[in-house]
């Protein structure tokens, strides 16, 4: 089989990023990746909020960015969870 005939359909890159009840620092983390040069179909983000009791959920409802976001809520189950979940969901090669 050719090399491209291995290669996955879906981005090269995959961002998982878990979190719990730090909204403001995910939004700066969220709109600096909406700024990379990278073209967004080259990469996506996965976020996996963990049981946040904050204002997350109303900032990944409001945002839109260029790129593929995937959101998964999970109950809290700590960084460990949120980080294999992420994995799990993710599409990107790398």
């Amino acid at each position: 089989m050719s090399a491209e005939g291995d290669r996955r359909a879906g981005p090269e890159l995959s961002v998982v990023i878990p979190t719990y009840n730090r909204s403001q620092l995910l939004s700066r983390c969220l709109e600096s990746l909406d700024r990379q040069t990278a073209a967004p179909e080259e990469y996506e983000v996965v976020v996996v909020v963990d049981g946040s009791t904050d204002a997350t959920a109303e900032l990944l409802a409001a945002i839109e960015p260029r790129y593929t976001l995937t959101i998964v809520e999970i109950p809290k189950s700590g960084g460990s969870a949120g980080r294999n979940t992420g994995a799990a969901r993710a599409a990107g090669r790398v």
